[in-house]
């Protein structure tokens, strides 16, 4: 009984663990990249001239 405990660990709950790992990794990953800027940089000049 105890080795079929360890098959039924190896075989789902690990690549669960792995899937729901790696689902807030990417969740994590596209909420930071889409998140506005602190200041807007457009306020910001890109090119100074004649200093």
């Amino acid at each position: 009984m105890p080795s079929s405990m360890s098959v039924v660990l190896k075989l789902l709950v690990a690549p669960l663990v792995g899937v729901l790992l790696g689902l807030l990794a990417m969740f994590g990953l596209v909420y930071s990249q889409t998140q506005a800027p602190e200041t807007n940089p457009a306020s910001q000049p890109v090119l100074t001239y004649g200093d």
